[in-house]
C-alpha cells in the first residue's frame, strides 16, 4: 500500500479531530485529495431529505459559479444512485454506463462513496479521473477510509451547529417571552417581534401584518424592521388579489421564494416598494385561527433563503401569534375595564340619587304613618268604649258593625306599625331596643289569642305542640311578637275555609325552633326566594282577593335576623306553606 497516501490519511484525520468549523478546512482537504489521487474533480454533495436530492456543497476542479446550480435527484446518475443505495459505486468507463450524466468531456472514470453514519445519510463524495480504470482497489479502499473520516467530522460539525443554533433560538425565544411579560403596548411588542424575527433569519426587512376577516384586508402594523413608517402604511391589500398572503392564509403554510420579481404569487408593487428579492411569508397561527402574516425579506445580491430559515420562522411565528393574541386579549380587557369603571361611576351616582330619593320616601312614609295612626287609635278607642256599652246598649246590627270597624281598625293599625318599623330600618334610626328573656310559648299563645277571632270567622283550627316545658330566647318582646304575628296572620289570610294551622315548637342544638304549617293556597317554588322581599306579592293586580302591603313577611325576616335568628320557607301550590323560625336559646327552665 502506498505509504505516502497512508500518511496523507493520518494527517487528514488529525486535522478533523475536534473540528467545530467544518467549512473552514474541507476546501483545502479536497484540494489535497485531488492532487494526491490525480483527480479531474473532487466534490462534496450534501443530502436534502425534503427534496430527496443531493446538492453540490464544495468542489475543486470546476468554477465556483456552478456550485449552487448542481442538484441531483436521489437515484439519478452515479452520485444519485450511490445516495439511494448508500453503497460505493465505481464506474471504470463512464462511456459504457447508461446512468452516467455527462458533465465534463474529460471524465473517463467516476467513483462515488456515500457519507453515512449509523443513523443517517449526510451526502456523497464524488471523485473523477481523466482515464479509464483510473482507480485501483487500493485507491478505492483509501478513499472509503477518507470518506469515513469526512462522515465523522461532518456529523460532529452538524451536531455542534445544530446545538449552537438551538441555543441561539432559545435565547431569542426567552427574549420574546420577556417582551410579553414586560409590556402590553402594541408598538413595543410589534417592534421587538419584527426585530427578533429578522435577526433569526438575517432578514433585511421584517413586518407583521394582521388579517381582518370582516374586511378581507391584510394590513401591516407599525413599526416594521428595516423600513420606514411611511412605507409600512402603504402595505395593505385585499385578499381578493392574487397574492402570497391569500395563498398562505388559505393553506395555513409558510411560503418561500428566492426570486420574488418573477414569482406569480407576489404582488409586484410590494416587490418594488420594499426592494424584495428573497421572501418568506409565515402565518401567525394560533390553535384556533390565523391572525396575520410575518414577512421576512432580503434584497438582490443577498444569500438565498433555505428550508431551515423557513422552519425557524414557522416556530417563531407560532410563538409571535400567541404573544399578539395575548396582548390583544389583555388590551381588550383593559378597555372593557375602563368602560366598566365609567359605567360603575355612573351607577354609583345613580345609586346615590336613588338612596336620596329612598331616604325622602322613607321619611314621608314614616310621617304619613304617624299621622294616620293617631286618628286610628282614637277610632279604635271609641269603638272599644261603644262595645263595652259605655254609651248605652247596642242592638245586634250595631254590635256586628262595631266588630267590623274594630277588626279593620286593628288590621290597619298593624299595617301602619309595619310601615313605621320598615321606615325606621331604612332610615337607620337610632332606636334603643330593650332586650328581655322571653318564653316563646307565652309569646305564641299571645299571638294566637290576637288572631283567634279572624281564624274562627274562617273556621280555621289552630293546633299547637310544644315539645319542651319552657323555651327561652333573648329579644325585644314587642318586635318579636310582631314578627310571629305577621307570619301567623298570613297563615290565616291565605288559608282555606275550615283549614288548619299547626304550630310546633322544640329545641334543636341550642336553638329554639318554631314551625308554622298551614293548609292554605301555597305558592309556586319559583317564588320561594322572593317571599321575604319587601313589597313582594304573588298577585299584585288591583283584582287580587287578599289585600296587604307586602311588607309583613319582609319585616318579620328583618326582625328575626336582627336577633341572630333565621327563617326558612317551603311552599307548593294548593298544598300549603311551612315557615321554620330558628332563634338561639338564651335560657331553658327545668
Amino acid at each position: 500500500m502506498d505509504t505516502k497516501k497512508i500518511d496523507f490519511l493520518l494527517k487528514v484525520s488529525q486535522r478533523f479531530i475536534g473540528v467545530r468549523d467544518f467549512d473552514s478546512i474541507i476546501n483545502n482537504v479536497l484540494k489535497t485529495v485531488k492532487k494526491e489521487f490525480e483527480l479531474v474533480t473532487c466534490g462534496l454533495l450534501l443530502y436534502n431529505q425534503e427534496r430527496e436530492a443531493i446538492h453540490l456543497k464544495r468542489v475543486v476542479g470546476i468554477a465556483k459559479k456552478y456550485i449552487e446550480k448542481i442538484t441531483i435527484p436521489v437515484g439519478k446518475g452515479i452520485s444519485g444512485k450511490c445516495a439511494e443505495q448508500r453503497e460505493t459505486i465505481y464506474v471504470a468507463d463512464v462511456s459504457k454506463d447508461p446512468t452516467y450524466v455527462e458533465k465534463y468531456s474529460s471524465t473517463k472514470s467516476e467513483l462515488s462513496i456515500p457519507l453515512v453514519s449509523e443513523k443517517e445519510l449526510f451526502g456523497v463524495l464524488n471523485f473523477e479521473k481523466k482515464k479509464v480504470n483510473g482507480f485501483t482497489k487500493e485507491d478505492i479502499k483509501l478513499l472509503e477510509i477518507f470518506s469515513s473520516i469526512i462522515s465523522i467530522a461532518l456529523e460532529n460539525t452538524l451536531f455542534f451547529e445544530d446545538k449552537r443554533k438551538k441555543e441561539k433560538q432559545q435565547l431569542e425565544l426567552i427574549e420574546i417571552a420577556k417582551t410579553a411579560s414586560e409590556t402590553m403596548d402594541e408598538k413595543t411588542v410589534y417592534g421587538k417581534l419584527v426585530s427578533l424575527g429578522a435577526k433569526l433569519v438575517n432578514a433585511k426587512k421584517c413586518t407583521i401584518s394582521l388579517y381582518d376577516s370582516e374586511t378581507g384586508e391584510v394590513t401591516a402594523q407599525l413599526p416594521g424592521y428595516g423600513t420606514t413608517p411611511d412605507l409600512i402604511r402603504k402595505f395593505h391589500f385585499n385578499l381578493s388579489e392574487q397574492s402570497t398572503a391569500a395563498k398562505v392564509l388559505a393553506a395555513g403554510e409558510s411560503y418561500l421564494t428566492n426570486d420574488a420579481p418573477n414569482d406569480p404569487y407576489i404582488i409586484q408593487r410590494f416587490v418594488k416598494l420594499f426592494g424584495v428579492k428573497r421572501l418568506i411569508v409565515s402565518p401567525l397561527k394560533t390553535s384556533k385561527e390565523i391572525i396575520g402574516l410575518l414577512y421576512a425579506t432580503r434584497s438582490k445580491g443577498s444569500k438565498p433563503y433555505n428550508e431551515s430559515d423557513k422552519d425557524i420562522l414557522i416556530i417563531f411565528s407560532s410563538l409571535a401569534a400567541s404573544i399578539i393574541k395575548t396582548m390583544q386579549f389583555f388590551n381588550e380587557l383593559k378597555q372593557k375595564k375602563e368602560e366598566l369603571e365609567v359605567l360603575t361611576g355612573k351607577l354609583r351616582e345613580r345609586n346615590e340619587e336613588l338612596q336620596d330619593l329612598n331616604f325622602v320616601k322613607s321619611h314621608l312614609i314614616s310621617n304619613i304613618s304617624h299621622e294616620l295612626k293617631t286618628p286610628l287609635v282614637s277610632i279604635k278607642g271609641y269603638t272599644d268604649l261603644l262595645s263595652r256599652k259605655k254609651f248605652g246598649n247596642l242592638n245586634e246590627k250595631q254590635k256586628l258593625s262595631l266588630t267590623a270597624i274594630k277588626r279593620n281598625a286593628e288590621r290597619l293599625l298593624n299595617s301602619i306599625d309595619n310601615l313605621i318599623d320598615t321606615s325606621k330600618l331604612e332610615l337607620g334610626a337610632a332606636e334603643k331596643i330593650d332586650m328581655e328573656l322571653i318564653n316563646i310559648f307565652s309569646l305564641l299563645d299571645e299571638v294566637i289569642e290576637l288572631i283567634l277571632n279572624r281564624a274562627d270567622e274562617k273556621g280555621i283550627t289552630i293546633k299547637k305542640k310544644y315539645e319542651a316545658k319552657n323555651l327561652i330566647v333573648e329579644a325585644n318582646r314587642e318586635k318579636l311578637l310582631r314578627a310571629f304575628y305577621n307570619i301567623i296572620e298570613n297563615a290565616v289570610k291565605f288559608n282555606k275555609k275550615k283549614g288548619k294551622i299547626a304550630i310546633r315548637c322544640y329545641r334543636n342544638d341550642g336553638n329554639v325552633v318554631t314551625e308554622i304549617k298551614d293548609t292554605g293556597i301555597g305558592i309556586s317554588e319559583r317564588y320561594n326566594r322572593l317571599i321575604f322581599n319587601r313589597f313582594f306579592q304573588v298577585d299584585s293586580s288591583d283584582k287580587r282577593i287578599h289585600r296587604g302591603s307586602g311588607i309583613g313577611l319582609s319585616l318579620s325576616y328583618e326582625i328575626i335576623t336582627f336577633f341572630k335568628g333565621d327563617i326558612q320557607f317551603k311552599s307548593k301550590p294548593n298544598k300549603g306553606s311551612t315557615f321554620t323560625i330558628t332563634l338561639p336559646a338564651a335560657f331553658i327552665k327545668k
